[in-house]
C-alpha cells in the first residue's frame, strides 16, 4: 500500500539507510580477502616474534658480549633463537599454503628469501656448540625493533585509525630504523673487519663462512631495504606536496580489494 503522507525524499531516505548495511558487507568483503587476512596474521605472528627479539637484542648490556666479541656464552639470545625459527617456519609455511590453496597472483618471495636464510644462519651458528658469534646474533636481534612499528602502521589501516596514529607508527618506524638497524648493519661490517684474523684462525672453516655470509647478506639487504625506504619517503613527501595530481606512493602491505587492482597505502619495509 501508498502512504500518501510519506514524501518522495522520505522514501528514498529509506531505500538509503536499507543499502548502508550491504554496502558496508560488500566493502568487508573486498577487504577480508585471502591475501589481505594472511597479511593481517603474518602481522600478529610478526609484533609477537619482534617483542620477543628485541628484548633479546637489547639484553646485549646484561650479557656484556663485546667483552669477548667473537664468542659468548649462550643466554636469553640462545633460547630466543628457538622460538624465531619456529616463527620462521610457521610465517613461511602460512604463506606457501595460502598462495597456493587460493591460487594467488603474487607470491612474497622477499619474505621466502628472508626467512630461509635466518632458517639457515641460526643453526648454522649455534649447532653443535652454541659459543661463536653471540655479539653478531644479538645484535642483529635488536634490529626488529623497527618491526614494530611497521606492524602498527597496518593494523592502522586495518582498523581505520586516524591518520595521525598512523603518522606515528611511521614516523617510529623510520626512527628506529635509522637509529638501529643502519647503525648495526655497518657495526656488523666493522666487527667482521676489525676481527677477520681471529676469526679466520679460531674460528672452524663452517662458522667463518656463516659470520661472513650473515654480515654480508645482512648488509646488501639492509642497504638495499634503506634506499627503497628513502624512496618511498621521498615520494610520499612529494605526493603529499601535490596531492592535487593523484599520485600515492604503493607500499607493499597493502590491503589489495578483491577483483580490482586498487590498492590501498600502508607504509612498510621493503
Amino acid at each position: 500500500p501508498i502512504d500518501e503522507n510519506k514524501s518522495l525524499d522520505d522514501t528514498e531516505s529509506q531505500n538509503q539507510n536499507q543499502t548502508q548495511p550491504d554496502k558496508k558487507k560488500a566493502a568487508k568483503n573486498e577487504v577480508y580477502t585471502p591475501e589481505n587476512c594472511m597479511k593481517y596474521s603474518s602481522c600478529i605472528l610478526s609484533v609477537i616474534n619482534c617483542i620477543i627479539c628485541s628484548l633479546a637484542g637489547f639484553s646485549i648490556f646484561y650479557h656484556k658480549y663485546w667483552i669477548d666479541p667473537i664468542y659468548g656464552t649462550p643466554g636469553l639470545p640462545f633460547y630466543v633463537s628457538a622460538t624465531c625459527q619456529a616463527y620462521f617456519i610457521v610465517d613461511l609455511g602460512g604463506d606457501i599454503i595460502v598462495y597456493f590453496w587460493y591460487n594467488l597472483a603474487q607470491f612474497r618471495f622477499d619474505v621466502l628469501i628472508h626467512h630461509c636464510f635466518a632458517l639457515s644462519v641460526i643453526p648454522w651458528m649455534t649447532i653443535p656448540i652454541p659459543k661463536y658469534a653471540w655479539f653478531m646474533i644479538t645484535i642483529a636481534f635488536s634490529f626488529e625493533i623497527s618491526t614494530i612499528f611497521l606492524n602498527g602502521t597496518f593494523f592502522c589501516k586495518w582498523y581505520n585509525k586516524s591518520d595521525s596514529l598512523t603518522m606515528k607508527y611511521k614516523l617510529g618506524f623510520l626512527i628506529s630504523w635509522f637509529l638501529v638497524r643502519v647503525p648495526g648493519s655497518i657495526g656488523l661490517i666493522v666487527w667482521l673487519i676489525l676481527f677477520r684474523e681471529r676469526l679466520y684462525n679460531e674460528y672452524p672453516l663452517t662458522k667463518f663462512i656463516g659470520v661472513v655470509a650473515l654480515s654480508g647478506f645482512n648488509f646488501l639487504m639492509q642497504g638495499l631495504w634503506t634506499v627503497l625506504i628513502v624512496r618511498k619517503t621521498y615520494k610520499t613527501l612529494a605526493a603529499s606536496d601535490n596531492a592535487q595530481d593523484g599520485s600515492a606512493a604503493v607500499d607493499g602491505f597493502d590491503l589489495k580489494r578483491r577483483n580490482s587492482l586498487e590498492v590501498t597505502n600502508v607504509t612498510s619495509e621493503a
